[in-house]
């Protein structure tokens, strides 16, 4: 791990998440270039997403990472150790460009994905049937607001209006999604921890 990477999940350490802006200025470099660190980060392991609107940002997912333990070789290895099934993300000026595993394409997660980024920029609501761990089934309409990856499984952030709170889906569980054209104006003004906190 070069000079430049540290430099930036420091400066994600001490508030995350910031826009690619924000650490531009502090890096005295440009957007593309803090984006291409940020993609080197994550091919080495460390679990760094980018969201870009209103409330964008780059987000380190672990703020309590001890950078002192990090090492090109132990970044090496972590790398190597993934599998090829997993999910390859690549950092852009426009967006997060997703290419999605063979299972992933079989489960339908990239058309999902696609209608839930449509659904978040678009500020549509959405509805779908929810599978639940224990056999139950919920139907929900709601306002999406976040698109997450978590040990390599996409959720969205939705507000469910039936509860009338915040909730974490994950895309695999999801079936019958459909974009609806009622727009709404919620935002999501938190880092998604303090909903799973």
């Amino acid at each position: 791990m070069n000079e430049n990477e540290i430099k930036l999940l420091e400066l994600l350490k001490q508030k995350n998440p910031q826009t690619a802006t924000e650490l531009s200025c502090q890096l005295n470099v440009s957007n593309r270039t803090v984006y291409r660190w940020a993609e080197k980060l994550a091919e080495r392991g460390l679990k760094i997403v980018t969201t870009k609107g209103r409330n964008g940002g780059i987000f380190l997912e672990d703020v309590n990472i001890d950078l002192s333990s990090l090492d090109s070789n132990t970044c090496q290895n972590s790398t190597n150790n993934k599998t090829r099934s997993k999910t390859k993300i690549i950092i852009s000026d426009s967006w997060l460009e997703i290419s999605f595993s063979k299972q992933e394409k079989d489960d339908n997660i990239d058309k999902k994905y696609d209608i839930c980024k449509k659904a978040i920029f678009e500020k549509k609501v959405i509805s779908f049937t929810y599978s639940l761990p224990e056999g139950k089934i919920l139907n929900c309409t709601t306002e999406p607001v976040r698109l997450y990856l978590s040990d390599n499984q996409w959720h969205i952030l939705a507000w469910i209006r039936k509860a009338e709170k915040f909730k974490l889906f994950k895309l695999k569980n999801i079936s019958n999604l459909e974009l609806h054209n009622e727009s709404f104006d919620r935002q999501a003004d938190f880092i998604i921890q303090d909903v799973l906190n």
